[in-house]
């Protein structure tokens, strides 16, 4: 907003301007299938299509890589949901989205212990990244750290969401 005042009429004047539109990106990206054995810088195998139903508005992503590309000088928010399995319980796998271009990680490395229960099951955490590249990047998604072998990611319940959010 912008307030200018007018000495010979003694008023102020407002001049509103208009917020610049944002063009919606926004991708919605489910596990290809049960992803068993990963380990420390296994590649997450995310798709951006389920049942042959695409979810994606306007997010470069490659469905055989798992990279998505992240146009610089715009904000994404990066969240990825992943409950993973174990051959014991309280095993542990910890993931993070990764830059491809820069070799580094970005965001919270997101942590998940299967549960001491008659399911193997983990819960959901969170790995969650907003980033504002200066030059266009590649992220994808990948697990940093298990404790034991023998573990996997769950097609159900697992998911990541790649926005747009300024521009």
């Amino acid at each position: 907003m912008k307030v200018t005042y007018n000495p010979f009429t003694r008023n102020f004047d407002f001049t509103v301007a208009p917020v610049p539109a944002i063009t919606e990106e926004n991708c919605l990206l489910a596990l290809s299938g049960d992803q068993s054995n990963i380990n420390v810088n296994t590649v997450i195998d995310l798709v951006d299509n389920v049942a042959g139903i695409t979810i994606n508005n306007g997010v470069t992503f490659n469905n055989i890589t798992h990279i998505a590309t992240l146009t610089g000088g715009k904000t994404y928010k990066l969240q990825a949901f992943l409950k993973h399995w174990g051959s014991a319980p309280n095993t542990v796998a910890a993931y993070c989205w990764w830059d491809v271009t820069n070799s580094v990680s970005l965001g919270i490395i997101s942590e998940s212990a299967s549960l001491n229960m008659l399911s193997d099951d983990s819960n959901q955490p969170t790995a969650t990244a907003i980033v504002t590249p200066s030059t266009t990047i590649e992220v994808e998604l990948i697990c940093t750290a298990v404790s034991a072998a023998n573990q996997g990611l769950r097609v159900t319940a697992s998911h990541a969401i790649i926005e747009k959010i300024y521009e």
